[in-house]
């Protein structure tokens, strides 16, 4: 069973198997026998944290469209790998997320849904992607949202970044309040 991957076609789940080679080369397959044709393949990654995980991912498409005629393709992140690095910031370095991104794409989703990306450079990069801001993933957890607003936590923006999402997230939340940090 892979911890990492759900899959679902036309809103019915699969069982998936993963593992690993002596060699160190990674390996996944649907364990359920799969329907010739689906309307929507929805993958739900629980972490992608190396280029590992991106291969199990690709292996999990692969293996669906060998024997599944699928119309409608969707990936949903909890988060989207290498994002931090979204641009050059000195010579030498690495645009990861252009990298990564370019390696997605191949895949051919028709909608990739991230929760809270890290930056709108995201977009740009990530083909067909739909962002789920942070003040719609907070409205999901009722605890946490009360919690907030009866000041028993407190949003913090601890970099530029977060600061310019601070605003809708306290208002969606009824924070009274948050904290701002700087350098």
């Amino acid at each position: 069973m892979s911890e990492k991957f759900t899959l679902e076609l036309d809103d019915e789940a699969f069982t998936l198997a993963s593992g690993v080679f002596p060699d160190g080369a990674v390996w996944l397959k649907v364990t359920d026998p799969l329907p010739p044709s689906a309307r929507l393949m929805r993958i739900r990654a629980v972490a992608l944290r190396d280029m590992n995980d991106f291969m199990l991912l690709a292996q999990l498409v692969e293996a669906v469209r060998h024997v599944t005629d699928v119309t409608f393709s969707h990936l949903e992140l909890p988060w989207l790998p290498w994002a931090r690095q979204d641009r050059h910031m000195v010579p030498g370095d690495s645009f990861a997320l252009k990298v990564f991104a370019r390696q997605l794409n191949t895949l051919g989703f028709d909608k990739v849904v991230v929760l809270d990306p890290h930056s709108d450079a995201a977009a740009a990069a990530v083909n067909n992607m739909v962002a789920v801001a942070q003040q719609h993933c907070l409205l999901q957890s009722a605890g946490l949202r009360q919690a907030i607003a009866a000041r028993e936590l407190m949003l913090v923006a601890p970099d530029a970044g977060a600061l310019k999402k601070i605003h809708p997230v306290a208002k969606a939340c009824g924070a009274g309040e948050f904290a701002i940090l700087g350098k």
